[in-house]
């Protein structure tokens, strides 16, 4: 199945390599990886036949790949070269052991951000863009668009335009500055880091949070208390953790942003 972008099974990216971040191994096995290497498998009997597909397409140059998957389920490899692999139906079930992938695993009526039970790690989450300031934005002719920074003053903009999302999005986050940083995962969760100087405002509470991430999803847990001892080794004058703000169904009308493959640029995206 033809991705979003026209691109074939098998042919090369025409967008980077972006979306949630998974492992294939060469044991056939799916997998993710959090802090200090921690790997955890997926259980699922299904991923065996997909990481057969998978390695069917990518061919015996690719013993080890890196993949992600966007929220339209286009899937792409990083290894040999940035490869689309083609279109998958996101599983109803969470498979990671520890983690939650899933919309259905939160609650998102409340309007109070969520702790993101997946990996903390900032190169996992998902597809990575940036709302700018009005004021970049408009000097750039973008105004309504998302971005992606590619040096200081220069970025890799969105072909679609996204203003009401934006507005919804500098109103809920109205207490960060005029850059919102966002990551949209596999199954359309819209995921942004926050400080901890916000968490009270934004009527999040830490603790309690923290108490159910334990009992329903122990390893994200400890990635959170991993990104917690990170943030305090650099000295960091308050820590950021991840957290779900909506999901693409209610924050996009489903629709996410579209890669503008006519700058060259939009090719080498990696988001590491």
């Amino acid at each position: 199945m033809r991705s979003a972008c026209g691109e074939e099974p098998g042919s090369p990216s025409k967008i980077g390599f972006r979306g949630t971040r998974f492992s294939l191994s060469k044991a056939n096995r799916l997998y993710l990886t959090d802090y200090q290497k921690n790997r955890s498998d997926a259980q699922d009997e299904m991923v065996s036949q997909f990481c057969k597909d998978a390695r069917a397409i990518l061919g015996p140059l690719w013993p080890h790949a890196r993949i992600r998957i966007r929220a339209n389920g286009d899937l792409y490899a990083s290894g040999v070269s940035y490869t689309y692999v083609g279109n998958i139906q996101i599983s109803e079930n969470e498979i990671f052991p520890g983690y939650l992938n899933l919309k259905s695993s939160y609650d998102l009526k409340s309007g109070v951000p969520q702790i993101y039970a997946g990996p903390q790690t900032n190169g996992h989450p998902g597809e990575r863009w940036t709302i700018p300031s009005n004021s970049f934005a408009q000097s750039n002719g973008k105004l309504g668009n998302v971005g992606i920074k590619y040096e200081r003053g220069d970025w890799i903009w969105s072909k679609s335009s996204h203003k009401d999302f934006i507005n919804l999005m500098k109103r809920r986050l109205h207490l960060g500055g005029d850059y919102i940083r966002f990551y949209i995962t596999c199954d359309g969760l819209v995921v942004t880091p926050i400080g901890q100087n916000h968490w009270k405002g934004y009527g999040i509470d830490i603790e309690q949070q923290i108490i159910n991430l334990n009992r329903v999803a122990p390893n994200a847990a400890h990635s959170v208390r991993k990104r917690v001892d990170l943030s305090r080794s650099r000295g960091d004058e308050k820590v950021h953790l991840l957290f779900v703000v909506g999901h693409i169904d209610e924050l996009m009308g489903g629709n996410i942003p579209e890669p503008d493959d006519s700058d060259p640029r939009t090719r080498g995206v990696d988001e590491k």
